[in-house]
């Protein structure tokens, strides 16, 4: 009896091992097998088809192969209703219409459609529909992304039963896309950046077909901005503006250069534009700017408004780049009146035939230099010493000249030199005064007082003696004696406070009832912020 049961229970066993085995070997997605839920499509596919094959995914990429598009996301509107369970018949439902874009992507043309709820009329709403015939209608026109709209429709019940509402929401959205067509036509043009007045300028154009066919009808016109003039080109044209060369054909893979010259007639900025076509009605545009400054001298000159003859006259000469070019080969030149000696000349100018001369490389803009030169009349008169400068590129050069009268003086004699003249504004000059004796006796107990113009102030005295200054004025203590035939150096340092031309004043008085003054005139110009390339040293 026992071996029946055993073999029951054994046989239990084998069966539930089957099954179990049948379904781990055999999975289904009926009766008892594994099944999936809530799994997302993936990415750019379709959801299956029950009794069909899987679609293909949609390519990532364009045919050939070379533009990975994202697309934007897509608006996702919904509609929400509340309203009052129950009612009576008489009262007023509100129903409460939400409106929302749960997306960060704008809805466009979002339009609201509710019927007239059943056994009930219309009273209002909030906002007012934009039709009642037959239905209403809500034209919200855009929605933003991640925002909501609420509309309250309000009606009065008037029978009995249900009042049913039905509300939609309705919304547009879509994607532009543009494929942009490869032009086998090219045009490049290179021209100067940068010119002076009078330059001439070269530019070349080059019409290229990056195509494999060959392009037909090719027309180049350049037209010449005014300030340049029209000079030659190669291929040749008839030189009127605007500039047209008939290219005719240029094969598949080619290209066509043409060259012309223009000269710079006038300053400031302009643009050369150049347009080429085609008979298959392509097009191409490209321009050239060049910037075209003028070269602009300063110049200025300075030295004594009186000398005695036989004594050296110092003059300084103060050359300034006022324009936005670089100046090259300036030339400097003085040339002496027969009656006066050359004695030196500061930043290598050299005396010949008469003529004393500098050479300048160059000046930036806003740069400055400063030759110095020393002179001894031998003839009393008033001489006009001119100086001429020229540079390059330039039709006709600029002139400066300064009056010194040369004088025969006997007794005390007074002698002005300065170091800087003209000076700029914020410049300092030292002015070098002598006293000199031409007489035949002593001269006791000589007193000499300086006053300077408003446009300086006095910094600095030095003497023989002691002094006392002010800003506007020196005095010094007397001196006890200028023997004849010598002379005594007094040295004052002022700084230039205003531009404008101002009179330095010197008043002398000794015993004997002797007495004099003697003027300077100090010329104080706008800073240039310009740092001098060479200051003048100091010369005999």
């Amino acid at each position: 009896m026992q071996q029946p049961k055993h073999l029951l229970q054994l046989f239990s066993f084998s069966l539930i091992c089957l099954i179990c085995l049948h379904y781990l070997l055999v999975p289904t997605n009926k009766g008892y097998g594994i099944q999936e839920t809530g799994s997302a499509p993936s990415s750019g596919t379709e959801p299956p088809i029950e009794g069909q094959s899987s679609p293909k995914p949609i390519p990532s990429k364009n045919f050939m192969g070379t533009f990975s598009p994202t697309d934007p996301p897509a608006p996702f509107v919904t509609i929400r209703v509340r309203v009052s369970a129950q009612a009576s018949p008489n009262d007023e439902l509100e129903y409460r219409i939400l409106v929302e874009n749960h997306s960060p992507a704008e809805a466009h043309q979002v339009r609201i459609r509710n019927n007239i709820p059943t056994n009930a009329k219309f009273v209002r709403a909030s906002p007012p529909p934009d039709s009642l015939e037959g239905e209403l209608i809500w034209k919200l026109g855009s929605l933003p992304g991640n925002s909501s709209k609420e509309i309250k429709l309000v009606v009065m019940v008037t029978g009995t039963g249900e009042v049913d509402c039905i509300s939609r929401v309705q919304y547009e959205h879509g994607q532009a896309v543009k494929t942009q067509l490869a032009s086998p036509l090219l045009l490049k043009m290179t021209g100067p950046i940068q010119a002076m007045l009078y330059d001439t300028l070269s530019y070349q154009i080059d019409v290229f077909n990056t195509g494999n066919s060959e392009l037909t009808g090719v027309q180049l016109t350049n037209i010449i901005p005014e300030g340049l003039e029209f000079l030659t080109s190669k291929p040749s044209t008839n030189g009127e503006n605007p500039l047209v060369w008939n290219i005719g054909s240029i094969p598949g893979g080619q290209s066509k250069r043409l060259e012309f010259q223009a000269a710079v007639k006038k300053t400031g900025e302009f643009i050369n534009k150049a347009t080429v076509t085609t008979s298959s009605g392509m097009k191409k545009e490209t321009s050239s700017k060049v910037e075209v400054g003028e070269i602009k001298l300063a110049l200025n000159m300075g030295g004594p408004d009186r000398r005695n003859i036989n004594r050296p006259a110092s003059y300084q000469i103060t050359i300034t780049n006022s324009g936005n070019q670089i100046v090259r080969g300036i030339k400097v030149s003085n040339k002496l009146d027969p009656s006066t000696q050359f004695l030196a000349a500061s930043g290598g100018g050299r005396y010949e035939n008469g003529e004393v001369k500098w050479l300048i490389p160059q000046l930036a803009p806003k740069q400055r230099q400063i030759v110095q030169m020393v002179i001894k009349p031998t003839v009393a008169g008033t001489l006009k010493n001119r100086t001429e400068v020229t540079a390059d590129k330039i039709p006709t050069g600029w002139q400066v000249e300064k009056i010194t009268v040369f004088e025969i003086n006997n007794g005390l004699v007074t002698e002005i030199d300065k170091s800087i003249d003209p000076m700029e504004i914020g410049e300092q000059t030292a002015l070098t005064i002598r006293l000199i004796n031409y007489g035949q006796n002593p001269i006791k107990n000589l007193i000499l007082t300086a006053i300077s113009p408003d446009t300086t102030v006095v910094t600095e005295g030095r003497g023989p003696t002691n002094f006392s200054r002010q800003p506007d004025k020196v005095g010094f203590l007397p001196l006890p004696s200028l023997e004849p035939g010598k002379e005594v150096t007094y040295s004052l340092f002022l700084q230039a406070k205003k531009p404008g031309d101002g009179t330095f004043r010197l008043e002398y008085t000794a015993d004997e009832g002797i007495s004099g003054k003697a003027e300077e005139t100090i010329s104080i110009l706008p800073s240039s912020k310009a740092p001098a390339s060479n200051e003048p040293p100091a010369l005999p």
